[in-house]
């Protein structure tokens, strides 16, 4: 038989506090004792004030050392202060009143009940010896290095779990959990520059802080080899590829890819001359048109340098149709895209609605049949400019701005590049809207902040020369980067493949675009190289900017007279025919700027525009004057030229079919809607032509 016999705990007769009412008890009963022996030895109060001031200088040094926290380093302080005080006073007069034992009774009471609050929380000695077992000790060594390392930089105390070496050498990535007094990953994330110094790493390599298995962890990249300063290679897979993958660039230090999102995110990128920007606006080409599901247009008004080599495949006749289905390489065709981009958008929200629904997705989902349109615009500085007085410029930058804050739910983003990253090349809300950053390499750190913002880790240091930058995607912070090197010998192959395998665009967005997306490959052929001429429509040319001094006034003609005609009256010219090419010839010539054959090709596209027929109503005639040459004019503006109230315009052209524009756009500063001319002409000729006959309440409209 066995006998077992229970061992009681010894019990523990030991002062130390066992918590917060424990400790405070201590502390009163401490307290007093100490003022009881000052007092009878007749302590004066000057060394108890010393004393006070010894032990906070103790109590700052012991805190620093196991890395307290700033709030319970404060209430230390408070504490020790306010016991040395009480114990100095007591010193000058007598510790034995009751006043004096309830004021250190209420300062015990008081340190007790924040007690909890500002403990020092010691990290578990199991999980550092879990550690160590399952480690080795090298790995082990490197992990309680960093652990001392960041304790000594930012005064956080960690607890390094894992450390994986790269499988290129070149680093090392270390998981650590933080403290759980409320410290986040972004303080650690701010720190990378001097975690980089203090580990004496070498120049060009750096620290990079990003997200754990959950909030209360991390990940630490640390690279010891400068691995930016080596090539890397275009990966050239032409597989046909799906718009909702993300698009590989390049490769980030540890060599994994760096990939970025196209399907629902539009992209700033930010390059200086020769900082690789042009061979990252080619990859993202390559990666956007080689999609089963994607097609890509192009604006670069500098000639199309950048498409042409996408083109040059299609222009000497290898491929049907080019690998980028439109460009645009001058401001009058960059209006036309973006303006026709801007309404194929806002057409699919109701054309492929009931998709949506069929599917349940929150998206339009996006097929062959029915593909993403990614718009790409080179050197967009230019075009993106707040400061520009063109007008021209400035609707192309209200289009595109427009379809940056409507385009994803359609599948339609943009990828606008500049050369730098400041306020009067790229507003602030172009910047807000791109979620996807790309910064290439750059000598100005302002800049990288004014893209990727202040402390984000952005050191143009830790950069290797071009080909090099940083990058952000949605929900990540800030990394280096390696471009992989795109050749135009690659470009030309890949533009057969893509050219032959690419989806066209959906029989809706084509309707929409009607004929001046169908021509466009005729005018991007004469654009680039050879072809027959097909001019945009009149309306939509620029007119030449007015001559720095006053032009000479005309020579005056002769009065009218008339002219015997030879012939019967059969024989006689139709004098709307006579006046339609007259007007022609002149208004053409005259208002733009167009070499003789172009004038003989907008004549007779044009003639509608002045052929006879039936008066136009007073109200008509006023309204197209005042809009003059300009594409667009505020409702409030025409209104006031008329001195009409908004509200009796509005009446008076809706009574000939002519609506304000569904979306506001820019004038004189403001944004606001208003009417097209292209609209108020459309029912000038219905009226000429006795297809739209005019109301008796604009009919007796007088003259303002």
């Amino acid at each position: 038989m066995t006998t077992t016999t229970k061992t009681r705990p010894m019990a523990d007769w030991s002062l130390a506090p066992r918590g917060a009412v424990s400790g405070a008890v201590n502390g009163f009963l401490g307290v007093a004792a100490l003022a009881a022996a000052a007092h009878a030895v007749e302590l004066a109060p000057v060394w108890a004030a010393a004393g006070t001031a010894v032990s906070a200088i103790g109590s700052i040094a012991h805190s620093a050392e196991v890395g307290t926290h700033t709030p319970t380093l404060l209430y230390r302080l408070c504490c020790v202060l306010g016991a040395g005080s009480w114990v100095a006073y007591t010193a000058a007069t007598t510790p034995w009143t009751s006043g004096a034992f309830y004021t250190l009774g209420l300062g015990a009471l008081a340190a007790g009940a924040l007690a909890p609050w500002f403990r020092i929380k010691e990290p578990a000695a199991t999980a550092r010896t879990t550690r160590a077992a399952v480690i080795p000790r090298r790995v082990a060594q490197v992990a309680a290095e960093w652990e001392q390392r960041i304790l000594d930089v930012t005064r956080i105390r960690v607890e390094i779990t894992d450390v994986r070496t790269w499988d290129s050498k070149a680093g090392y990535t270390l998981t650590g959990l933080l403290p759980l007094d409320g410290t986040t990953r972004q303080q650690l994330a701010g720190a990378c520059d001097q975690l980089a110094a203090a580990a004496r790493l070498p120049d060009g390599c750096g620290v990079e802080v990003a997200k754990g298995p959950h909030r209360g962890s991390f990940v630490m990249h640390v690279m010891t080899v400068n691995r930016l300063t080596e090539d890397v290679d275009w990966h050239g897979d032409l597989s046909a590829r799906d718009i909702h993958e993300p698009a590989w660039l390049g490769e980030h230090r540890d060599s994994s890819p760096m990939t970025v999102p196209l399907r629902e995110e539009s992209v700033i990128l930010v390059g200086q001359k020769g900082s690789g920007k042009t061979t990252v606006l080619h990859g993202l080409i390559w990666e956007a048109a080689r999609c089963f599901n994607g097609l890509t247009a192009v604006i670069d008004v500098n000639g199309g340098s950048l498409a042409q080599p996408w083109l040059h495949p299609w222009l000497e006749g290898e491929t049907e149709r080019p690998a980028i289905d439109w460009v645009a390489s001058d401001l009058d065709e960059a209006l036309e895209m973006t303006r026709i981009l801007v309404e194929m958008a806002i057409d699919r929200k109701t054309s492929y609605r009931h998709l949506k629904v069929k599917h349940n997705l929150s998206l339009l989902p996006l097929s062959a049949g029915l593909p993403s349109y990614q718009l790409l615009v080179d050197e967009g500085g230019e075009l993106m400019s707040t400061t520009t007085r063109d007008p021209i410029k400035n609707e192309i930058r209200d289009n595109i701005e427009e379809l940056l804050r409507i385009g994803r739910d359609a599948g339609f983003n943009t990828i606008i590049s500049s050369l730098r990253a400041v306020q009067d090349m790229v507003s602030p809300d172009v910047i807000k809207q791109s979620r996807v950053k790309i910064g290439m390499f750059c000598d100005d750190e302002a800049e990288l902040a004014y893209l990727f913002g202040w402390n984000k880790g952005a050191d143009p240091d830790e950069l290797a020369g071009p080909g090099t930058g940083f990058y952000r995607v949605p929900g990540a912070t800030v990394r280096p980067f390696k471009a992989g090197y795109l050749k135009h010998g690659d470009i030309a192959r890949a533009a057969v493949t893509i050219a032959n395998n690419r989806p066209d665009l959906d029989a809706a967005g084509i309707a929409v675009g009607g004929d001046v997306y169908r021509d466009r490959l005729t005018r991007m052929r004469k654009a680039f190289g050879g072809g027959k001429e097909v001019a945009l429509p009149a309306e939509k040319l620029r007119a030449p900017q007015p001559p720095a001094e006053p032009a000479p006034s005309p020579a005056r003609t002769s009065a009218p007279h008339l002219t015997v005609l030879r012939g019967g009256v059969a024989s006689w010219p139709d004098p709307a025919e006579i006046a339609a090419t007259a007007a022609a010839g002149s208004l053409f010539a005259g208002q733009y700027d167009l070499e003789p054959e172009r004038v003989e090709t907008l004549r007779a596209e044009q003639v509608h525009e002045v052929e006879a027929g039936r008066p136009l109503p007073e109200l008509l005639v006023r309204a197209l004057q005042v809009i003059g040459e300009d594409r667009r004019i505020h409702s409030v503006a025409l209104a006031r030229a008329l001195r009409l109230e908004q509200g009796e315009l509005a009446a008076l052209l809706g009574a000939l079919g002519v609506r304000t524009l569904p979306n506001p756009f820019e004038r004189g500063g403001e944004k606001l809607r208003g009417y097209e001319r292209q609209h108020l002409e459309e029912a000038a000729n219905a009226i000429r032509r006795g297809e739209l006959q005019v109301p008796p309440e604009v009919a007796d409209w007088p003259a303002a």
